[in-house]
């Protein structure tokens, strides 16, 4: 997503208000540049979305985490190098 279209975003929310823009994909350089100049702005890309869900997913309600079901598989690693 580029400049413009966040833009929109910023021109679309009142002085007070916060606005988010969530894509799956990506932000241009200009745009995360943008960004950084309105403090009531968050962008989120694809991979931050993802990571949110995985931090946060044990705080959904059971019908959110029925519409986006995960579960935690543990994989025995090394202990260390050796």
């Amino acid at each position: 997503m580029g400049r413009p279209d966040v833009q929109k975003l910023d021109g679309a929310i009142a002085h007070d208000e916060f606005g988010m823009f969530v894509t799956l994909g990506s932000f241009s350089n200009d745009a995360l540049t943008y960004e950084q100049m309105k403090p009531n702005l968050r962008l989120i890309d694809g991979p931050a979305l993802a990571d949110l869900i995985y931090r946060h997913y044990t705080k959904f309600s059971p019908s959110v985490q029925r519409i986006i079901p995960l579960r935690r598989i543990y994989v025995p690693g090394s202990m260390g190098a050796g």
